[in-house]
Order: C-alpha cells, then sequence, then structure tokens
C-alpha cells in the first residue's frame, strides 16, 4: 500500500473484494443464505427459498408498489401496512420485493409474464454487487425495516394494486379479447 494525500492507496479490486465480504457477514449474521463462494467476479449472491422469497418485477410497477406500501402503512391500515420490506432494485431496472418463504404467486400475478417469484433453488444478486450491467442497490435497504420479512400476501396484492393503476393486463387477460384488425381499403378503390 502506498500512501498519498494522507491516506493509503488499496487497489480499487482489493477495496471492492472486501466490501463485498463485509456485505456477505453481515447477511449471513442475519439468517439469510450465503453459500461459500457466493461472491463471484464482484456479486454477493442470495440462495432464495430458505428465509425469504423474492418477487421480482419491472421498474414502473415497482417504484409504483413501494410508494403503495409506503401509503398504506399510514392510512389505509394494517391489511396492507404489512407490505413493507427489504426491496433492492437491480442494474436493468427490475425491482426485488423480499418477502416471507412459501407463498405460491396469485394467479394475477402468475399470468404476467414480466412478474417472477424467485422461491427454492433460486438465487438472487444483493447490494454492493456489480454485475456486467451495473450495480445491484437497496431502495429499502434491510436494516431500515429492521431486517423484517413482509408477508408475501399483503407485498403481492399491493402489486397488483400497481398493476391495475398502471393499466396493465396478464397476458390470460389479452388472449380472452378479441383482437380487431382495421379492414384497409383496396389499392383499387384508394385509386379512384
Amino acid at each position: 500500500m502506498q500512501w498519498s494525500h494522507g491516506r493509503p492507496f488499496a487497489p480499487p479490486g482489493l477495496v471492492d473484494r472486501l466490501r463485498l465480504r463485509r456485505a456477505a457477514i453481515r447477511y449471513a449474521a442475519h439468517g439469510w443464505a450465503v453459500p461459500p463462494g457466493a461472491c463471484p467476479q464482484g456479486a454477493v449472491l442470495l440462495a432464495t427459498g430458505g428465509k425469504f422469497d423474492v418477487l421480482e418485477v419491472p421498474a414502473s410497477v415497482g417504484l409504483r408498489a413501494l410508494g403503495a406500501a409506503r401509503l398504506h402503512a399510514d392510512i389505509l391500515g394494517p391489511e396492507l401496512a404489512d407490505g413493507r420490506g427489504p426491496v433492492a432494485v437491480g442494474p436493468t431496472g427490475r425491482w426485488m420485493f423480499f418477502v416471507r418463504p412459501g407463498v405460491p404467486l396469485r394467479t394475477e400475478l402468475d399470468r404476467c409474464l414480466d412478474v417472477v417469484r424467485h422461491g427454492p433453488g433460486s438465487w438472487v444478486p444483493a447490494a454492493p454487487s456489480r454485475l456486467p450491467e451495473g450495480a445491484v442497490r437497496w431502495a429499502v435497504a434491510p436494516g431500515a425495516v429492521r431486517w423484517r420479512l413482509p408477508e408475501s400476501a399483503a407485498v403481492q396484492s399491493v402489486l397488483i394494486e400497481a398493476l391495475t393503476a398502471l393499466g396493465r393486463r396478464s397476458a390470460q387477460d389479452h388472449a380472452e379479447r378479441p383482437v380487431t384488425v382495421p379492414r384497409q381499403m383496396s389499392t383499387t378503390r384508394r385509386a379512384v
């Protein structure tokens, strides 16, 4: 190590590895499964299905759901107030809501092709991971909610409300609705 400007110089790779190890130790201390060697190439991976599941949604839905969860906690009462918990944001804009494990997706969410439930046998990256696309960050850090995981049903209700507010429907809803194709005028009629 070299000293410059009163501080030691450390290579960025070493600093990143130390930061990742500290994060992995902190996650493991709270019972979140960080398997040995789960810090490959600048990422901390967390195993889902044991202590928590993760509901992964697009950015527009995640942002609206997070705002709704904060609003419901103060206004609408306890049935939706339990929707607040840790939320990570991936580098591609996908939002990951950490919830208690074991509850399958409701049919409204299961029909949406861009909503994913990470359960047993799956992995998610956690902050401060750096993936090829960019960094993973916390929108709501686990420490901010005292490492408490919300009920999956409450978070799913908030996600369904967000989808409805955005005017999104599931793939099944689109398939059931008949598609009308506008009739075009023939080329001979247009020429007249």
